[in-house]
């Protein structure tokens, strides 16, 4: 959706450059959006505070277009600063080099491919658990008592 709205402006604009902030900007916004969407929707009710959390959610995104120009100039500044490799401190300076290593890919990929697998992938259980079933209030509580009571 963000992709196509960027991608259509820039086919359809003429004399109009594009630059990685728009992309990033938005991109930024929806997953935070997403996020909070979840925590949101995590007990499958929606209640009038979290209502209200979502509509103050789409009014930051309003706020942060109204100061568009300004936040991307302060941005570009701050990336500017931190891209300025001679008066950075040691620490940063590590902290670089560690990731820009190969091992540090490694470990990125290495854990994106397990995230994958272990979301799409089925897990097959080999000794499923017997159903339990109470028919009426006298098995359940029988069944209860033995739980009760099991000691292992």
């Amino acid at each position: 959706n963000v992709l196509f709205v960027i991608g259509g402006c820039a086919l359809v604009a003429t004399g109009v450059t594009l630059t990685w902030w728009p992309l990033a900007r938005d991109c930024s916004y929806y997953i935070c959006s997403i996020m909070l969407l979840v925590i949101c929707i995590f007990d499958q009710k929606i209640m009038h505070f979290e209502a209200i959390l979502l509509i103050l959610g789409y009014v930051g995104y309003v706020v942060i277009m109204k100061f568009n120009e300004q936040l991307e100039e302060f941005v570009n500044k701050q990336l500017k600063v931190a891209r300025d490799t001679k008066n950075r401190p040691r620490w940063r300076q590590v902290l670089v080099r560690v990731v820009q290593s190969w091992v540090f890919n490694l470990v990125i990929y290495v854990t994106i491919v397990l995230s994958v697998l272990t979301a799409f992938l089925p897990i097959v259980e080999r000794d499923v658990a017997p159903e339990i079933q109470c028919g009426s209030a006298e098995i359940f509580t029988a069944s209860y008592n033995q739980s009760v009571s099991y000691v292992p």
